[in-house]
């Protein structure tokens, strides 16, 4: 017997009013573990498989029209949904020529043999399931391969749109780089954003001396829409406070209009000193680009202008080698040397170490790229000194450990403030090809370590200032309990 290849929920209707005939079909159906349903008229068979439609129907070609019900006006044979075979006999012949229209598996005779025509009928309609499961696989699989086509092809635009900002902020950043021999930072967005087509617009607004208004500077370039002077009501005495950075894009947003973006342009001060207003082309120009990165670079260049100039004799000075930092150490603990006395004192003095190995090992992981070493070390402490108004002197030990010693007043604010410098300061722009160092973290590890030769080498060596306190601890501490353990005998003399 031909089994049934379909799943467990395969049923049979059997659509025939001869009782006999049905009960040996069904023992047949039963066979392959199948329990057909028996109808014995058109209506009830109608109405029976509109909600519960058979895998397969055995229909007498007698039963095919009952009053105003034709078989073949059912909707599954319409839709081609119902699969069939026909029931007939030579008297009713005749009315085989209705089946010609249905698509069907097969006829069934009844003076032949029941069995082998429903084996004949079941070979054709599990050859059928099997095509209609592969050609249900082969879709499936299409729309899937549509599916990671379509992927593939939205990550590649995905990919070529963001290299193609990389690019565009690369090159606006080449031509800053440029204008750094200008008089200062205005005239270098001048000069570059006249030549940005994707930039239709732009202004911008800076705080007065006084602090109590925004106003735009003088600028002869036709892309640059000047902003009338906005009086803020109170003073701004670091910088233009957010209340201010509020009123300015709204004034902005009125003047130029939509896809506006507004940088905040930093220097020494607690708030920005500038603002930027520029009008793009485009929304996706407004929300692909790297605002965030441009906006940092461009606060960089403002200091670089801001204060390029002002590193003086003094500040050399204050730079020290390792042999004058361990000389001062030692006196911590062997006291002053005669004509080298400690200003106010050791107490006063506190120590911190800024260790680089995330740019050391960069820089060593790209030797073929040129590190403007001078120019960092020069512009870093400068930068220190003149946007946070620190005073201090350095020792360098290599180019991985950068040790700074200061005084202790205001120490917090001041660790503070050092922590700041360092993640804002731009160390990518030292690199050669400066797109090799814009998706690292280049920021170093800024700690406070022990006033002491022993305790900065140990720190050096081990990189743990809890291991170097406690260690530095432990020795004081055995110091002391061998001190209090030794007794001097009396002198004996002959």
């Amino acid at each position: 017997m031909q089994e049934v290849k379909t799943d467990s929920g395969l049923s049979v209707a059997l659509l025939i009013s001869d009782l006999k005939v049905a009960k040996e079909l069904s023992q047949i159906f039963r066979k392959t573990g199948v329990i057909p349903h028996i109808y014995e008229s058109l209506t009830t068979f109608w109405t029976g498989i509109m909600n519960d439609r058979p895998s397969l129907c055995v229909v007498d070609v007698r039963l095919m029209n009952d009053g105003e019900l034709i078989f073949k006006n059912h909707p599954s044979v319409i839709d081609g949904s119902l699969n069939v075979s026909f029931l007939w006999n030579d008297d009713c012949e005749p009315l085989l020529f209705s089946t010609y229209e249905i698509f069907n598996y097969g006829l069934i005779h009844e003076k032949g043999s029941y069995l082998g025509q429903v084996k004949s009928i079941l070979k054709r309609f599990n050859q059928f399931q099997d095509m209609a499961f592969e050609k249900s696989q082969s879709q499936s699989q299409a729309i899937d391969l549509e599916s990671r086509i379509g992927r593939v092809i939205q990550a590649n635009e995905e990919i070529k749109e963001r290299e193609y900002f990389d690019n565009f902020l690369k090159s606006m950043m080449t031509k800053f780089d440029a204008q750094r021999n200008q008089a200062d930072f205005v005239d270098a967005i001048r000069n570059v954003f006249g030549t940005i087509k994707e930039f239709q617009n732009y202004s911008i607004l800076e705080l007065s001396k006084s602090g109590q208004k925004l106003f735009s500077p003088k600028i002869e370039e036709f892309k640059f829409q000047e902003i009338p002077s906005l009086w803020l009501g109170r003073t701004c005495e670091k910088g233009i406070e957010f209340f201010a950075q509020n009123m300015a894009s709204q004034v902005a947003l009125e003047l130029l209009g939509g896809n506006l973006m507004s940088l905040l342009i930093r220097g020494k001060q607690e708030h920005p000193e500038k603002m930027i207003f520029i009008k793009v082309e485009t929304e996706e120009m407004l929300e692909s680009f790297q605002w965030e990165t441009f906006e940092r670079y461009l606060s960089g260049l403002y200091c670089y202008f801001q204060y390029r100039n002002q590193h003086t004799d003094s500040a050399e000075e204050s730079v020290w080698q390792p042999w004058e930092l361990f000389q001062f150490l030692e006196q911590s603990g062997l006291g002053a040397i005669p004509g080298e006395s400690v200003r106010g004192g050791f107490e006063n003095w506190a120590m911190i170490d800024l260790d680089f190995s995330s740019l050391e090992r960069t820089i060593k992981e790209k030797e073929g790229i040129r590190f403007f070493f001078k120019n960092f070390f020069k512009d870093f402490t400068t930068g220190l000194r003149n946007q946070k108004g620190l005073d201090f002197y350095v020792t360098c030990f290599g180019i991985k450990n950068m040790t700074l010693l200061m005084g202790r007043e205001n120490l917090d604010d001041n660790f503070i403030a050092l922590k700041s410098y360092c993640k804002r300061f731009p160390f990518w722009k030292y690199f050669e090809e400066t797109d090799i160092a814009l998706t690292r973290s280049l920021m170093p590890t800024v700690k406070m370590v022990p006033l002491s030769m022993k305790g900065l080498n140990s720190y050096h060596e081990n990189g743990d200032y809890l291991q170097v306190e406690n260690q530095l601890e432990v020795k004081a501490a055995s110091s002391r309990n061998s001190k209090a353990i030794r007794i001097k005998g009396p002198t004996q003399s002959m």
